[in-house]
């Protein structure tokens, strides 16, 4: 099939009743798409995708970068060295899974094969370094069939409460489940998620570095062009920068750091790949207008926290759209007081909240 034909076949594939890796292990086979070697496996409620930009922008040699949603095309998705996958080698690795799923008695997901046909490009393009950030939670998530060098849990908050429980303790133990054996696990957590991450990473004798434990960021300075900060080790201060705009930024900065520097490059690389990553949607500042696809209340209290840093004061016009699985009532409860104008909108998703309910 053409790349037009694979996006629509794509488009097609069901929503699995329950979530399993078996039935993910079995596409893999069935598809010469074995997971990946040399991984940085990369979950969270909010950051991930920024972290992983920030790893695979750091990372020497070829690099496959595999991240979710996309915000134009699905090819976004998947990543060498910071290109899209082009059409023709997304097309192709797309009718090479399809047929290899007629052996299947049980169809996989979209997101399921999505994470096969990365695992099959990065395997054609030889890939050294494999990031990839989960989709959902983490344990039975597509992408845990890859074992992990470095895992990295950006944070715990309440979301998906239907699949990954109703608490952050809870939510924590799904996301702990990308830990696997002798691995180095970074992580922004504290309180009672960093409990239970520690519980998974002391039963799989992982290695466990956490942020305000062993590090500290400090010093941290948002502007249009950025964000500067001082991470705190046992090897002293050291100054760091990202272009990522926003004070969580310095967060998942430093943790991204922290991972590269448990693979063993230096802090020279480190600055140079932390300059480098860029993550569209993201406190991204275009021409004036500011996107931005926090996708849930602590998104919007971050997004919001580092609007005060860059113009204390200001007001805006807000065009707001959202998934009606989400806190919306929160996120516009948040935003709507630095507004002066609050336009409502509706993503064309079947999971879209209405816009009428927004403005009410």
């Amino acid at each position: 099939m053409n790349y037009a034909a694979a996006v629509r076949w794509l488009g097609k594939l069901p929503t699995p009743k329950q979530w399993n890796l078996e039935r993910m292990r079995r596409l893999c086979a069935a598809a010469d798409a074995a997971p990946p070697k040399n991984v940085i496996h990369i979950t969270g409620t909010n950051g991930k995708g920024s972290v992983a930009a920030m790893v695979a922008a750091s990372l020497p040699g070829k690099v496959g970068l595999y991240t979710s949603p996309h915000l134009v095309t699905v090819r976004e998705r998947i990543k060498i060295n910071g290109k899209d996958v082009g059409e023709k080698n997304f097309a192709e690795a797309v009718s090479f899974v399809a047929g290899a799923m007629k052996k299947m008695r049980e169809k996989p997901s979209y997101f399921e094969v999505l994470t096969a046909v990365a695992f099959r490009i990065f395997q054609e393009e030889k890939t050294d370094w494999a990031v990839l950030e989960a989709g959902l939670g983490g344990r039975l998530d597509a992408t845990n069939v890859a074992d992990a060098r470095v895992a990295i849990i950006t944070n715990v908050g309440l979301e998906h409460t239907e699949l990954l429980g109703k608490t952050v303790h809870g939510i924590a133990k799904e996301k702990a489940g990308i830990i696997k054996k002798g691995c180095v696990v970074v992580t922004a957590c504290d309180g009672r998620p960093l409990r239970e991450i520690d519980t998974k990473a002391r039963r799989e004798k992982a290695r466990i570095i956490a942020l305000g434990k062993q590090f500290e960021i400090a010093n941290v300075k948002v502007k249009e062009d950025g964000t500067s900060f001082e991470m705190l080790t046992r090897g002293g201060r050291i100054p760091l920068k990202t272009r990522l705009i926003g004070s969580f930024q310095a967060r998942n900065a430093s943790l991204a750091a922290v991972a590269l520097r448990e693979l063993g490059f230096d802090w020279h690389a480190i600055r140079e790949g932390l300059l480098k990553a860029r993550w569209e949607g993201r406190m991204d500042l275009r021409d004036g207008i500011l996107l931005d696809g926090c996708h849930n209340y602590d998104g919007a209290v971050a997004m919001r926290e580092a609007l005060a840093e860059l113009w204390p004061g200001a007001r805006y016009a807000i065009v707001f759209g959202v998934m009606k699985d989400k806190n919306w009532r929160a996120m516009i409860a948040t935003l709507a007081p630095i507004a002066d104008v609050f336009i409502a909108t509706q993503p064309k998703l079947e999971r879209s909240l209405d816009a009428k309910l927004i403005a009410k």
